[in-house]
């Protein structure tokens, strides 16, 4: 397995952005942690070319839809974060964990790794730096020319447990492949996403 830093799980985000943490909106940091839950209803979006669709198909990623319900879990498994997303009734989970001072997400074997920043808002901005592929023990960095590009914004809602998302995810060439963008509700840790 690759190497991994000594972060404890619940404590990724706060290890990486460092002082700057202090200023993330509290809803934000709400979300960057082990342990909660997070509905809400967000906007899915495809590439708007034919291969671009059916890559985001091939990649996993949701269906498109406008409205789509949403539940997000995450909780710690070992030394890593499990990031188990439900948009209706498509599942995606991902790993999450830090290595070289970068969180890095990985998702079928393809792993991004980012770096972030806080705005004045209080959001947190996701950073790509590079992507690898992970396979077992090794990680194998992929050229940028044959990458998938990732960028995320993660601000502050109008309550005070809300907080606005926008992903999106484009590959070289073909463009945007999928992007989700609304606003998720942090729930308390005693309450569970309503069905």
């Amino acid at each position: 397995m690759p190497k991994v830093d000594l972060v404890t799980p619940g404590d990724l985000y706060p290890a990486i952005v460092g002082e700057a943490w202090q200023r993330v909106a509290p809803a934000v940091k709400a979300m960057h942690g082990p342990g909660f839950r997070a509905e809400g209803t967000l906007t899915v979006t495809h590439g708007a070319n034919a291969i671009a669709r059916l890559l985001a198909r091939l990649s996993g990623a949701p269906p498109p839809g406008t409205d789509v319900p949403v539940v997000l879990v995450v909780a710690l498994d070992g030394e890593r974060q499990r990031w188990s997303r439900s948009y209706g009734t498509h599942a995606v989970v991902t790993s999450q964990w830090v290595r070289a001072g970068r969180v890095i997400e990985a998702y079928a074997g393809l792993a991004i790794h980012f770096r972030f920043e806080v705005d004045a808002d209080g959001a947190l901005v996701y950073r790509q730096e590079r992507t690898t592929l992970e396979l077992g023990p090794l990680s194998i960095p992929l050229p940028s020319f044959f990458s998938p590009r990732a960028r995320g914004r993660v601000a502050p809602g109008v309550g005070t447990n809300e907080a606005k998302v926008d992903v999106s995810v484009a590959a070289p060439i073909f463009g945007l492949l999928v992007s989700y963008a609304g606003t998720m509700c942090v729930l308390p840790s005693s309450e569970e996403p309503s069905s």
